[in-house]
């Protein structure tokens, strides 16, 4: 299993409050064709393959398609599943960025009933430098707008 990597200047962390509860925040993290309603950062985007074993130890595969038409794909294994608590997971490119390429990292996703709905924190480490710390940055911050857009009333 692997470990939590220490926190260092390089890890990214991000919150944001979504005004439904944490079960349903669970599942579009989870579920594949819910994953691709929002898992892109910038509406423009789209997904060749996705696939989800949603299960401690079950691997994914993200297919990210920019509106160029280039492919980016992210693979990676549940390494916690806690329903409706959280997870987490490896995150490693296979292609796109070659900076970035190869280089695993480690995302968790928190997830805290609140009054106003749930608070995500959303924790990415392991980033080698401040630029790719700064790439995730933006493409998280993008999803989690969108993900957050579903649920505003």
């Amino acid at each position: 299993m692997i470990q939590p990597t220490p926190a260092s200047e390089f890890t990214l962390e991000l919150s944001r409050i979504i005004k439904t509860d944490p079960a349903t925040i669970f599942a579009a993290w989870t579920n594949p064709e819910q994953l691709t309603q929002w898992l892109k950062p910038t509406p423009e985007f789209t997904h060749g393959e996705v696939a989800c074993d949603a299960r401690e130890g079950g691997e994914y595969a993200i297919e990210f398609v920019s509106p160029e038409e280039t492919h980016h794909l992210v693979k990676g294994t549940y390494t916690r599943f806690d329903p409706p608590r959280g997870l987490s997971l490896t995150w490693t490119w296979q292609n796109g960025n070659p900076d970035h390429q190869g280089i695993d990292t480690v995302v968790h996703i928190d997830l805290k009933e609140i009054p106003e709905g749930t608070e995500l924190t959303l924790r990415h480490e392991g980033h080698k430098d401040d630029e790719m710390k700064q790439s995730h940055g933006h493409g998280w911050g993008g999803a989690l707008e969108q993900l957050a857009a579903f649920y505003e009333i």
